[in-house]
């Protein structure tokens, strides 16, 4: 259970930022959490994101999240896809991502396509790069590939770009499963966007940038 305060400084730490502040500089060594917490806590902030992120600006919880999911600038990303942690924490927490899309993303992020370089909102970006840079052991791959699936089927062109992104990435190391989930979206959904139906295409045999 992850205290109260806790979590409020927390939110404060990742989201209460000025726009020039540089998450390269920022330290989470100083929030008072083991890496267990730090874990519970990306958990609590995927699940209750539309509420408790409501507060912040697009461009406050891009950054936020961008230093979560991004491993070049902070280690946050290498507890929740890595080894080290509790198999079960980690699982909960990347399974709570699918809310980033459905409560926040759909929400917030504007109906436009990255790999287009369509202009999009200041959340678009973190929307399209969520999964760039992750690479997930072993154990954590379901998980990952679940929450892709996911992604693609909320009703948001950015969403589902996210989720063919990742997927397209994931493409090298779990080819079948990446071609099967691709291809039974596109029998479900026969009246998709043609942009979006071609960049399928792509992701389906790991051709996205």
């Amino acid at each position: 259970m992850i205290d109260n305060a806790l979590y409020e400084e927390w939110l404060r730490f990742l989201f209460d930022r000025k726009p020039e502040d540089d998450p390269f500089d920022w330290d989470e060594t100083t929030i008072p959490a083991s890496d267990e917490q730090k874990v519970m806590l990306m958990a609590q902030t995927f699940q209750r994101c539309g509420m408790d992120l409501a507060q912040y600006t697009d461009l406050q919880v891009n950054t936020g999240l961008k230093y979560i999911f991004s491993p070049s600038v902070s280690n946050l990303s290498c507890l929740l896809f890595g080894n080290g942690i509790d198999l079960n924490l980690r699982i909960d927490a990347i399974k709570a991502i699918k809310h980033i899309y459905r409560d926040c993303f759909s929400k917030r992020c504007t109906a436009t396509l990255s790999h287009l370089s369509q202009q999009g909102s200041a959340l678009n970006p973190i929307c399209y790069m969520l999964w760039e840079d992750i690479s997930p052991v072993k154990d954590c791959k379901i998980g990952v590939a679940e929450v892709m699936e996911d992604a693609l089927y909320v009703p948001h062109n950015a969403c589902i770009e996210s989720g063919l992104h990742g997927l397209g990435h994931r493409y090298s190391s779990d080819r079948v499963r990446v071609t099967e989930v691709i291809e039974r979206f596109l029998l479900k959904t026969p009246g998709l966007n043609p942009e979006l139906r071609r960049y399928a295409d792509c992701a389906k045999i790991g051709c996205v940038q």
